[in-house]
């Protein structure tokens, strides 16, 4: 019982995080500052709903799943940063 309890703890602390992260990237997406760094708060998003997960998961399993988002995020991050950096360079042309 007392293990359920604590499970039903960790999907809480996610939760909590999943809503006060929406907050924060709230704030960024109102003034403007998320374009360049969109990838990256997923990406951040993701490893700390990770790290969270390990007492539900285990360590293990987290780490490879950390390793998998990885293989997989990393193109997108630097595909994104690259487009970004590609549309600031045209925009200064014009």
């Amino acid at each position: 019982m007392a293990r359920n309890w604590k499970k039903f703890g960790n999907f809480v602390a996610l939760a909590a995080f999943g809503a006060g992260y929406n907050q924060m990237v709230d704030v960024l997406e109102e003034t403007g500052n998320d374009e360049q760094i969109t990838s990256l708060l997923v990406a951040f998003g993701v490893a700390v709903t990770l790290m969270l997960s390990i007492p539900l998961v285990g360590k293990r399993a987290t780490k490879q799943l950390f390793f998998a988002f990885a293989a997989s995020g990393t193109p997108m991050i630097l595909g994104h940063l690259w487009r970004y950096r590609r549309r600031a360079i045209l925009a200064k042309q014009k």
